[in-house]
């Protein structure tokens, strides 16, 4: 069958040179396990961060990329569950009968198969990498009255980053993308933070009208 009026549309990576440059150089460093874009929200952190892992995808044949959007991700154990799924390990089809908070240790077992499998199985030459997308969603948020949040209180990424990523640094890459600047308690050295400032004027017009296409 021939089709005939189609118009097939480039869709080109318009601006971030800079940063997507800055991103190639700190990978090939290799001096970083955690990589930080912050900027404003709409400002084009994801769609940076998805070039630019592409890019490493296509470049590395056995890097393993995750994946996690803290959009959909509202529970602990919404991410445990994720973040097993992902190694090919499955829970008990009854505990999605369970409350979305409660956590048992039969899945911390479970999650433990996972970290033990990722520092067997991955180093700085068969890399994993995780990638968090939207992480403010999972930090603290102000009190209702505009007052900061009771430090004691452990958010969502408190949890990940405490039983999770800080044990996985030496075996594993994190990208972030944010609103917020996240807190790595005693990786800080380890961490490169890059801001995502908005497109220069004649980029963001051409982004612009590209999106209206």
């Amino acid at each position: 069958m021939k089709l005939t009026g189609l118009v097939v549309m480039e869709h080109r990576f318009i601006g971030r040179n800079r940063e997507l440059e800055q991103l190639r150089q700190l990978w090939n460093g290799n001096q970083h396990k955690i990589f930080g874009l912050y900027g404003h929200k709409s400002v084009g952190k994801t769609r940076l961060l998805k070039k630019f892992i592409s890019e490493l995808k296509e470049k590395n044949q056995d890097l393993k990329v995750l994946e996690f959007d803290f959009h959909e991700i509202k529970t602990y154990k919404r991410f445990l569950k994720l973040f097993s799924k992902s190694f090919q390990i499955e829970w008990d089809q009854n505990d999605s009968e369970k409350d979305e908070n409660e956590i048992t240790d039969d899945i911390y077992e479970l999650v433990d198969k996972v970290l033990e499998e990722i520092k067997k199985n991955y180093s700085e030459s068969k890399a994993c990498v995780f990638v968090l997308n939207n992480l403010e969603n999972a930090m603290p948020k102000a009190n209702r009255d505009g007052t900061d949040p009771d430090v004691l209180d452990k958010s969502l990424w408190d949890n990940i980053w405490e039983d999770i990523f800080k044990k996985l640094i030496p075996n594993s890459y994190l990208y972030i993308d944010s609103t917020r600047h996240a807190k790595f308690a005693r990786y800080g050295n380890a961490a490169e933070l890059i801001d995502v400032e908005p497109l220069e004027d004649d980029d963001a017009l051409e982004a612009s009208q590209r999106s209206c296409w």
